[in-house]
């Protein structure tokens, strides 16, 4: 058992059983990994499915679901094949040292470029998903509302992410409870705060 090497992955899960047992989500756990967890309510959500595998298999699912993903995400650009590669060829190495940190920055890029191809094929109500989710987790998503301008339906648009940031926010009480996450949400603010500083 070396936590180093798959720290952040450790946090992660303890984000989806600290929720389901109704723990302080941004508390320190020295008995179960260092650092602590920065991460919105709402990743105990999206953790789930890995949380409920073994740890071998859930970290390898994990990093090739993030693999995909940006993969996926690239190939939604509107640019040539020659394109693709040397995009690919770019993200190679942060993406090898994502992958070895385990670290949920590759979704985090992703979703920003989804959010703008999204906007581009005028699917705004999936690109106002992609953005708030990317705020929901990790604050750093927001950056995807730079493409806000190159809407053709922002009202649409706008609609949309309260829809998304709502059902975000709720999410996580179907399998906690209201006044939990709420309080969290508080937490989690006040630890966006002080990591800041």
């Amino acid at each position: 058992y070396f936590p180093g090497k798959y720290n952040n992955f450790l946090i992660f899960r303890g984000n989806f059983f600290h929720a389901i047992e109704q723990l302080p989500l941004y508390g320190p756990y020295p008995l179960e990994y260092n650092d602590m967890n920065h991460y919105g309510p709402i990743f105990s959500c999206l953790i789930a499915p890995f949380a409920a595998m073994p740890m071998w298999l859930s970290l390898l699912a994990w990093l090739l679901a993030l693999s995909m993903m940006l993969y996926w995400a690239i190939k939604t650009l509107p640019i040539s094949k020659t394109g693709y590669v040397f995009v690919y060829w770019i993200c190679a190495h942060e993406l090898l040292t994502g992958l070895f940190m385990s670290q949920f920055n590759i979704a985090t890029a992703a979703l920003i470029i989804l959010s703008f191809t999204l906007i581009q094929k005028e699917k705004d109500f999936w690109a106002a998903f992609v953005i708030a989710l990317g705020f929901m987790v990790k604050l750093y998503g927001i950056v995807g509302l730079a493409f806000f301008f190159f809407s053709k339906h922002k009202i649409k648009f706008i609609l949309s992410g309260l829809f998304w940031l709502a059902v975000m926010f709720v999410l996580p009480m179907t399998f906690t409870s209201p006044d939990y996450i709420i309080e969290q949400y508080s937490l989690w603010f006040s630890d966006i705060m002080s990591k800041n500083e």
